[in-house]
């Protein structure tokens, strides 16, 4: 396995109560070579705790981890493996080229290949014009997009994403799915988390919940497509009065940053339209062969009482 993570548990103590809080409970998982892998949960499950323990950042209590055969201390495995951090903070008197010069060079890069992958993967998240601005100029944005030049600067086997997603528009989000594609196509292993369930049905070959430090269930891309029961619908906004409909009706309804998706049996299709009508909100398409990762997510998360 490339990855593998056997039996892992995790408690932090609180600073001022010294409460135990048990972050991370009997956490296995095992990723092939070239597999893409998901972790979605609600927030504090202990999904980037996982991947600090996985980076060697942070030492699991008890447990075994192991990153391409070797601990994930070991500088022959750490070499091989990009990472970004849920929110990546870098020295912002540089600019992102000299940030990822540095990457690169410090990773081993031979330095007459460094320029070039800087120029390729700058233009890759459209920062080509920023190039030689300082890192404090650029917004929330433009920095998870350095972040991620800077986890694939030296061209790794193994990518690690906390939250590739976040503070990214519409256009950076297809950005980096469409990134994560490639990487699979070029036989990357990666493993990472996102609230954007849309993004991880479409990307990953499997999927787990997390929830309250524990992975509560492990999901094949197969698994995820429900063509005989379920429907999707897409509309451009949420009312208070379509959320509680929803809820009362036990229909799944997932809020993104352009739409809300709303889940329901096939046999609900009308009397959901009927609704959406009377809210005066706009269907922006009706999908008859659906993913349920949103389904699963919410009923894997309501059974285990989060």
């Amino acid at each position: 396995m490339y990855l593998s993570i056997e039996n892992v548990s995790k408690t932090f103590i609180t600073s001022f109560t010294r409460k135990k809080i048990s972050a991370v409970k009997d956490f296995s998982l095992s990723i092939d070579q070239g597999e893409i892998f998901g972790i979605v949960g609600p927030n504090g499950a202990g999904k980037s705790t996982v991947l600090k323990m996985l980076m060697g950042f942070i030492r699991p209590d008890r447990g075994k981890i192991s990153l391409l055969g070797k601990q994930p201390a070991d500088p022959n495995s750490r070499k091989h493996v990009g990472y970004l951090p849920e929110n990546p903070y870098f020295y912002d008197h540089l600019c992102a080229t000299e940030l990822l010069r540095f990457s690169a060079l410090t990773s081993g890069m031979p330095s007459n290949k460094v320029q070039s992958q800087i120029d390729r993967l700058l233009k890759l998240v459209d920062l080509e014009s920023a190039k030689n601005r300082r890192l404090r100029s650029y917004s929330k944005g433009m920095i998870q997009r350095a972040g991620i030049c800077f986890a694939l600067i030296h061209d790794p086997d193994v990518i690690v994403l906390d939250e590739p997603m976040s503070g990214l528009d519409p256009l950076g989000q297809r950005m980096v799915v469409d990134l994560i594609l490639d990487l699979k196509k070029k036989g990357k292993t990666a493993l990472f988390c996102s609230h954007i369930l849309s993004d991880v049905e479409r990307i990953c070959d499997r999927t787990g919940i997390m929830v309250q430090g524990r992975l509560r269930k492990v999901l094949q891309k197969s698994e995820l497509l429900d063509q005989e029961n379920s429907v999707r619908i897409i509309v451009d906004r949420q009312t208070p009065e379509l959320e509680r409909k929803c809820r009362e009706s036990d229909w799944a309804i997932f809020t993104e940053s352009t739409h809300v998706t709303i889940t329901c049996p096939r046999e609900h299709l009308s009397e959901a339209l009927t609704l959406c009508g009377k809210e005066g909100v706009k269907i922006i398409t009706v999908d008859n062969t659906v993913n349920t990762l949103d389904q699963i997510f919410l009923k894997t998360v309501k059974e285990a009482g989060s």
